[in-house]
């Protein structure tokens, strides 16, 4: 099948909307591992498509003369369907944390706290840092509390990193820890009359874009069988990179050949 075939029987559009709206009753029939709940970034996703297709759209006759059970024509339409997953989730209403999501967070960043209070005394001791400023942190008392000192402890270290650098046991990734999670905890706890608990279960919208992501990761996992085939085991993955991978090049992803109009 010549690409120009191919190409005129794919779906293919740059609008989102009129993306989700074609397959979405594609997607209906997906049906979702129990317990799974997706978080991964669906920016990633599109332009890991774009880039993969930049490469793969001008080998999809290749792939139909040598992969016959592929359907070369869903292959074609991957931009378009992650323009769908896009919109998917843009159509997400906000869900409130819940209360077993904050307590879940909370003891994971607890012990790192307890460690960092603990050597910032011991600098206090030894005159690296200003005694008010660890005294200021350890004021107060409260799980809202505790969220915003593993943000202000993050930024005592930082401010204070040419005098105690060398000198402590946390790596980057606990520093990294006690900021992203003290940050999103400072958001989720209400400072008043507790937390509250998000609704029960998915809503349909979330729904919606999980059944759209499993679409969207099937065809994928397709594309990048039919990259190997093309470019061998080795260069696969730096032509269709995962469909997660969050790597990215110094420069944007290329665009996918401008789609036909559709009726």
């Amino acid at each position: 099948m010549k690409l120009e075939a191919i190409l005129s029987k794919a779906f293919r559009t740059t609008d989102s909307a009129r993306a989700f709206a074609h397959f979405l009753p594609l997607a209906d029939g997906v049906v979702l591992a129990d317990g799974v709940v997706f978080r991964q970034d669906v920016a990633v996703a599109h332009h890991n498509v774009l880039r993969a297709m930049s490469v793969m759209t001008a080998r999809l006759p290749d792939v139909a003369r040598q992969l016959t059970a592929v359907d070369v024509v869903a292959l074609a339409e991957l931009p378009a369907l992650a323009l769908a997953v896009v919109h998917a989730t843009d159509r997400i209403p906000a869900v409130v944390p819940s209360a077993r999501e904050i307590d879940a967070t909370l003891a994971s960043i607890r012990p790192l706290r307890v460690a960092a209070l603990a050597y910032l005394d011991c600098a206090v001791a030894l005159e690296l840092v200003p005694a008010g400023r660890v005294r200021a942190i350890r004021r107060g008392s409260g799980r809202l509390d505790e969220a915003r000192d593993a943000v202000a402890l993050v930024a005592l270290f930082r401010e204070f990193d040419g005098a105690l650098a060398g000198k402590h046991p946390f790596a980057a990734a606990h520093f990294k820890a006690l900021a992203e999670k003290g940050a999103w905890l400072v958001q989720a706890i209400k400072p008043t009359k507790g937390v509250p608990v998000a609704p029960s279960g998915r809503t349909p919208e979330a729904l919606d874009r999980d059944r759209l992501v499993t679409l969207l990761a099937r065809r994928y996992e397709q594309l990048r069988v039919a990259a190997v085939v093309c470019f061998g085991t080795r260069d696969a993955d730096a032509k269709v990179p995962p469909l997660w991978s969050a790597a990215r090049t110094s420069s944007p992803a290329p665009e996918a050949p401008e789609p036909a109009p559709v009726a």
